[in-house]
């Protein structure tokens, strides 16, 4: 009975080690995609990248229904053409071509998106108003979730990557775990937050059109 009980949780722990120990990115030898499933079947993320002529690399962080999956190329730049030539991708194509099948089937859609990565160059803004940059670790940390982001999600913030407390894979103590929130697009928006903070820059771009503020007398 003990060894049935053990074999039953080999899967589950090959899944969390896979989890805590995410596979090497090389984006100079491989082309990767993310894609999203109803459900976190093994089997049909197995069977659809096979369909798709892919390699399943692994789940995307802790993403239920997500994976990431690759060939053989190399992972473009980033670029007002680049969107346009990932149209022409065979494997966007052959997508397209599973997507049509399902529509015309009567099972419940289990293929929701599939989307190229792409590496996006980092600007550096003037550093006059930047606090000292606190060091986790993140010099060769795993830049998947941060390419979600910007990818999937659309979020252009040129300082994503600076943001440790958002993105941070290499210490998940210290992040918010966010990302999963925003997938399912719960962003926030309509929510009002109170800072009590004597060094918030107000004229800020990023915040100066939200900022109200409130003068409140000290009580002794």
């Amino acid at each position: 009975m003990r060894l049935l009980a053990l074999l039953s949780l080999l899967p589950l722990l090959s899944t969390v080690l896979a989890r805590s120990n995410p596979h090497a990115r090389t984006y100079d030898t491989h082309q990767y995609y993310t894609l999203e499933l109803s459900t976190q079947s093994l089997e049909l993320a197995k069977s659809t990248a096979e369909s798709l002529g892919v390699e399943l690399v692994e789940q995307l962080g802790e993403l239920e229904g997500h994976w990431l999956v690759r060939v053989p190329g190399s992972t473009p730049l980033h670029n007002s053409s680049t969107a346009t030539l990932l149209q022409s991708d065979p494997i966007v194509k052959r997508w397209h071509g599973l997507r049509k099948r399902q529509s015309r089937s009567s099972q419940q859609p289990k293929l929701r998106s599939f989307t190229p990565l792409t590496l996006r160059q980092r600007a550096k803004r003037d550093g006059f108003h930047m606090p000292p940059r606190r060091h986790h670790g993140l010099q060769s940390r795993d830049e998947t979730e941060f390419l979600y982001a910007q990818n999937d999600l659309g979020i252009a913030d040129p300082m994503l990557n600076l943001q440790w407390h958002l993105i941070n894979t290499q210490e998940k103590d210290v992040e918010l775990n966010v990302t999963g929130l925003w997938g399912r697009n719960i962003t926030g928006t309509g929510v009002r937050v109170a800072l009590i903070d004597d060094g918030l820059d107000f004229d800020s771009n990023d915040l100066k059109d939200n900022f109200v503020s409130l003068f409140v007398q000290p009580t002794e």
